[in-house]
């Protein structure tokens, strides 16, 4: 299926919330926190609002993703700017219909263009890997905690190399959940039940415990 895909307009903020909000319930944890997460992106100055993208079937937006630029501490310390994507969410309805493929495809042709170097995430590689991007592994990019994890992902936009990649990805701040202030931002959106102890949330428990020591 083809959909339309268009920057975000100021008209479909608080779409986009509902869209992130059914896309990420109960997913990896009861409940979410990734509605409220958008909302926090949106407020930083490192927010990249070019590249806030929809996927729209007809009128109704079905898919979202947003990006926020942060950096790479490298072990020549140096501060590299790189970008990170997410949340990224689609309905549950349009799921494993190739909306987020799409969507992707076009942010980093947009991102490309913009000439950033490279895209960073935390996701399942069982996912991202059909999408084209890699362990940071690769290229010797670990957390901030100094360790691998195989979730911690990139997708270069040029050529790049691990002498100079190599070194800490920082999450920008506005990841950080105030789970107060979460709550309270979810309190404007119908009540919904939380479930516990679903296979995705063991998934995700298991994806963020695989983490391997940086012997430098």
């Amino acid at each position: 299926m083809t959909f339309k895909i268009r920057t975000i307009e100021e008209k479909d903020i608080m779409e986009t919330y509902e869209v992130i909000r059914n896309a990420f319930w109960d997913v990896y944890t009861p409940g979410c926190d990734e509605h409220y997460m958008v909302q926090q992106i949106r407020k930083v100055p490192e927010y990249i609002p070019e590249l806030e993208l929809v996927a729209l079937d007809k009128d109704k937006i079905v898919r979202h993703v947003i990006f926020v630029k942060t950096v790479i501490l490298t072990d020549q310390g140096k501060e590299l700017e790189v970008i990170s994507l997410g949340p990224i969410g689609v309905l549950p309805d349009y799921q494993r219909l190739g909306i987020g493929g799409q969507l992707i495809k076009t942010a980093i042709k947009r991102a490309q263009a913009a000439k950033f170097r490279g895209i960073l995430l935390y996701g399942d590689p069982e996912i991202y890997r059909r999408k084209g991007f890699v362990p940071a592994e690769t290229y010797g990019i670990r957390t901030a905690d100094n360790v691998y994890m195989p979730a911690c992902q990139i997708y270069p936009l040029e050529n790049i190399t691990k002498e100079e990649f190599a070194g800490k990805y920082f999450e920008h701040p506005c990841y950080q959940i105030d789970e107060q202030a979460a709550q309270k931002f979810d309190q404007q959106f119908s009540p919904r039940i939380s479930r516990t102890g679903l296979a995705s949330q063991r998934r995700f428990n298991k994806l963020i415990q695989e983490v391997r020591p940086f012997k430098g």
